[in-house]
């Protein structure tokens, strides 16, 4: 989960820091698109569950 938020923030840097060529860039990192969408729902949903329980 760590490994993936770090994942996350560096693909964010990897954004500002080069506007251009960050596409290609995140296409190498993840080679399925699917997959990337799949881990992004997971984490929304850890994070809706986790405000539930703190609430």
């Amino acid at each position: 989960m760590l490994h993936r938020l770090l994942h996350m923030i560096s693909t964010a840097d990897l954004i500002k820091n080069n506007p251009d060529d960050w596409r290609d860039k995140l296409n190498e990192r993840s080679k399925s698109k699917g997959k990337v969408v799949l881990v992004l729902f997971a984490v929304i949903l850890v994070l809706c569950l986790f405000v539930r329980i703190i609430t």
